[in-house]
């Protein structure tokens, strides 16, 4: 089967618009023959779902949902900008966080490059940071156990709120 002839499959982010537990959002997902969902990768609505997001995960497969991928946290996202104790976290969160997609087996996280309407600029530690989430570094290789048959793919959002600039240009930024 080609690429052209493969079922397309209709999906919602599972956080549709209403402050609802889990385990109802996918039963009103399923109830309307959605197939697949966009996973909220972060444990903040823990309160209303009394799961985890390893736990959802798990939760929206039993129900026959396959989940297209997962929308990282931005809260922290312009911290990995600064060489900080903050940046550091930042970062070493966000290479959690994609281990933990790949051990669960969701393949393409979606992840802002910035948050607000003024992030901080850019700089060559947030460059070499999202070059290393990118790219891989020792660190990511050794904390991501994909198996040759797994990747997670990145898609960034919000790209038209910063300067566009490839990672080469790391010795132009202070």
């Amino acid at each position: 089967m080609t690429e052209n002839t493969m079922k397309r499959k209709l999906g919602i982010f599972i956080w549709f618009g209403y402050r609802l537990p889990v385990q109802e959002r996918i039963h009103l997902i399923r109830e309307v023959a959605l197939e697949t969902v966009l996973h909220w990768w972060d444990d903040s609505f823990i309160d209303v779902d009394g799961l985890s997001k390893e736990e959802q995960a798990d939760a929206i497969r039993n129900a026959g949902l396959g989940i297209e991928n997962a929308h990282l946290q931005d809260k922290y996202i312009n911290d990995l900008r600064m060489d900080s104790v903050d940046g550091q976290a930042a970062f070493d969160k966000y290479l959690s966080d994609i281990d933990g997609l790949a051990q669960s087996e969701i393949p393409v996280a979606v992840m802002h490059v910035t948050s607000g309407p003024t992030p901080p600029p850019l700089s060559a530690i947030g460059m070499k940071r999202m070059q290393s989430i990118v790219e891989g570094n020792t660190h990511l290789k050794k904390s991501l156990h994909f198996a040759d048959k797994f990747a997670i793919n990145l898609d960034f959002s919000f790209l038209n709120t910063i300067h566009h600039r490839t990672f080469t240009d790391l010795d132009s930024l202070n």
